[in-house]
């Protein structure tokens, strides 16, 4: 009687770690799809952010064809300008700069606005 009383309590505490370990195995289930659900929204933001950088990388491209064609456009009228124009007068000699007695300051102007 005392052996069977010994494996009855040996069964109940078997019993007991039986279902200790389904519980922690439970868990860990639920904390591994937590984990692939974290996982695959982190791959679906970095899909994006990817998404959004190349879009910005393909727009910055077309930013800089455009203003090369800009430049080269500005470079090509200029120098048609300069060309244009060809020999020039030289320049009137300055006389020595002297302020005007009748004219009021820069500042006094500056005031009545």
């Amino acid at each position: 009687q005392n052996q069977q009383a010994d494996l009855e309590a040996h069964i109940n505490e078997l019993a007991s770690t039986i279902k200790t370990l389904e519980q922690e195995i439970a868990d860990a289930h639920n904390a591994i799809a937590t984990a692939e659900m974290d996982l695959q929204r982190a791959t679906e933001d970095r899909q994006a952010a990817n998404h959004e950088f190349q879009k910005t990388i393909g727009d910055q491209t077309v930013t800089i064809e455009v203003l090369k064609k800009a430049l080269d456009k500005l470079a090509t009228f200029y120098d048609f300008l300069q060309q244009k124009k060809g020999a020039q007068t030289p320049p009137v000699p300055q006389k020595e700069y002297a302020a005007n007695k009748g004219a009021t300051g820069v500042m006094e102007m500056i005031e009545k606005l």
